[in-house]
């Protein structure tokens, strides 16, 4: 009857073992699916990412390109009305000078 015993309490102990083995391999599965999951997670959050930084660094610079554009169209406009009022005061200049050449040679 004891050897029935130890027979049984051996089977007893090879089946927990067995037991304890799947459980492990079925956590290490778990987990080597999880981390594969949580890659795939990851690498499409990363591209995700680099996708809206450049849509949002593309908007960006068109909007610089168009404030600079604007802002050049504007210093244009600036530069034109100097010249424009420039080239009125010239003809002032040389009636002025003009008149000084002549009072002091004549």
């Amino acid at each position: 009857m004891a050897a029935e015993m130890l027979k049984q309490v051996g089977e007893a102990e090879a089946k927990a073992d067995l037991i304890r083995k799947q459980a492990n391999d079925a956590a290490k599965a778990a987990l080597e699916e999880a981390q594969a999951k949580a890659r795939e997670i990851v690498a499409a959050s990363e591209a995700r990412v680099r996708t809206e930084t450049a849509q949002v660094l593309k908007e960006a610079q068109a909007q610089a390109e168009a404030e600079t554009k604007a802002y050049m169209e504007t210093i244009t406009q600036q530069c034109d009305q100097i010249k424009a009022k420039a080239r009125s005061n010239l003809a002032k200049a040389t009636d002025i000078i003009v008149a000084k050449v002549v009072s002091v040679s004549g």
